[in-house]
């Protein structure tokens, strides 16, 4: 339970308004599920699915994700055939640019591609769905974290509320098509062993034709990912303390004239630098130098932090270790990969497992799904909303 003290923090406040997001998420259930069935139809009839947006980090954790849909295509960039009627786009929306936005949405509901919107309802965007999948939320970023000497709060949610409510429309779309007797090919993480073969045998392969997953109900799967989200945030409510640790640390480099390095691996959260509600504090990118330059400015008065899937990158513990400097590291798969931390290092486990994915469809082959998109950019904005709030 959160102490006093606790509750009020910025951490926290993040954290519950991202579980109150969920279980808005939840109620919606119903349209998702009719959605899936609407998109496993046309699937099944040979359509094909794409991911937009107007911001890169919904399209990013889209497509070629670890437990996600193998042949999802960013629509502006994969090479595809001309659209057909029988198409299907999932678009994401945190209305940066409405009525561009909304033109190009029209434009493929013209063509007769199904158009599937996830954002809020406030939206103009929204008015161009034949479905939507509403975030809940107000209009923009909704940025939820308020702090001294700032006129607007910090730390956007509407992200996070998108690539959730991605998700578990996936669980939906997965479970719909094994009602038809059809099963998703699913991407494995190339982290895996055999994940990288696995995932090029099935390149061109909407449905498999070696694996039959029995029908799964509605909602089935959906409820397995939003019990994995409450697992993992739970965990994260009980590391409060390391996020206040982690925050005051960056913001005393910051408060002495020194540097604040964060660096990453992964898809939704290379997407956050600059985000509205971002408090700009630094770069979410190694300050935008690349590696060799960053490891070699690094001073012992900087503080570092590394969003991770599993692995620890050794040039960066080794780089930061031998400048004596702070770090801060958020991981999942901890079971797999005991880091063994010093004392100016704080490791935050995030709570997913080795592989990512996290539901076990019966009858198939791997896990699928992961929860790590969600956590991880929720994590980073709970570990800058405690740095913003001492600045």
């Amino acid at each position: 339970m959160d102490t006093p003290h606790q509750i009020n923090r910025p951490a926290a406040i993040y954290l519950r308004t991202i579980e109150r997001m969920l279980g808005d998420l939840d109620s919606r259930m119903d349209t998702m599920t009719a959605a899936a069935e609407l998109v496993a139809g046309r699937l099944t009839g040979g359509g094909q699915i794409y991911a937009v947006a107007d911001e890169e980090g919904f399209v990013s954790e889209a497509c070629g994700r670890a437990g996600g849909i193998r042949q999802m295509k960013n629509i502006q960039h994969d090479e595809h055939p001309p659209l057909t009627g029988n198409d299907v786009i999932l678009a994401g929306t945190l209305n940066h640019d409405p009525e561009g936005q909304a033109q190009e949405l029209n434009g493929y509901r013209d063509i007769g591609a199904l158009v599937i919107v996830f954002g809020s309802a406030q939206s103009s965007v929204s008015e161009t769905a034949d479905i939507l999948i509403d975030n809940g939320m107000p209009i923009g970023t909704n940025p939820v974290i308020e702090v001294t000497c700032r006129e607007e709060p910090v730390c956007p949610t509407a992200g996070v509320a998108n690539i959730s409510a991605l998700w578990l429309f996936t669980c939906e779309l997965v479970a719909a098509c094994t009602r038809l007797e059809k099963t998703l090919a699913m991407y494995e993480s190339g982290g895996m062993p055999g994940g990288g073969a696995r995932n090029n045998a099935y390149q061109d392969v909407m449905f498999h034709e070696d694996l039959m997953a029995p029908s799964v109900g509605p909602g089935v799967l959906a409820n397995q990912f939003l019990s994995e989200m409450t697992r993992c945030f739970t965990g994260l409510s009980t590391q409060y303390p390391r996020f206040f640790q982690g925050g005051m640390l960056m913001a005393r480099s910051l408060e002495s004239g020194h540097r604040v390095w964060i660096s990453g691996n992964a898809h939704h959260f290379s997407a956050q630098n600059g985000m509205p509600g971002d408090p700009g504090l630094f770069s979410l990118n190694l300050n935008d130098m690349d590696m060799a330059a960053a490891v070699d400015a690094f001073q012992s008065e900087d503080t570092f932090a590394y969003m991770g899937y599993f692995s620890y990158p050794e040039p960066f513990v080794k780089a930061t270790r031998q400048a004596g400097m702070s770090s801060v590291w958020l991981q999942g798969g901890c079971e797999y990969r005991y880091f063994i931390n010093r004392p100016q290092e704080i490791l935050i486990d995030c709570g997913w497992k080795h592989g990512d994915a996290c539901i076990d469809l019966p009858g198939y082959d791997i896990l699928i799904i992961p929860p790590s998109g969600v956590v991880q950019t929720a994590a980073l904005w709970m570990l800058v909303g405690e740095a913003a709030s001492h600045v």
